[in-house]
C-alpha cells in the first residue's frame, strides 16, 4: 500500500493511504483541480521527476500556455 505521510511541527506523524482515483493536482496555468489517471502516473513515475511534474489542463494546453 502506498501512503502519503505528513509530520506536523509538534513532531506528530499522520499517514494517509493513496488509492489511484484519489491523486489530483492543479493547472500551473489556471489553477483548475484535475483527477491524475493512473496511465498518466505511471508515465510520471516511470520517466520523469514525481515532484517537479507539472500537468496542464486541456483547456490551457490548447490555449497554448504550455
Amino acid at each position: 500500500m502506498l501512503y502519503h505521510k505528513i509530520t506536523s511541527n509538534n513532531g506528530t506523524t499522520k499517514m494517509v493511504d493513496l488509492y489511484e482515483d484519489e491523486i489530483f493536482t492543479y493547472c500551473p496555468s489556471c489553477g483548475v483541480e484535475q483527477n491524475v489517471d493512473t496511465e498518466l502516473l505511471q508515465s510520471i513515475l516511470i520517466d520523469g521527476d514525481f515532484g517537479g511534474t507539472s500537468i496542464y489542463c486541456t483547456k490551457c494546453a490548447i490555449k497554448g500556455v504550455v
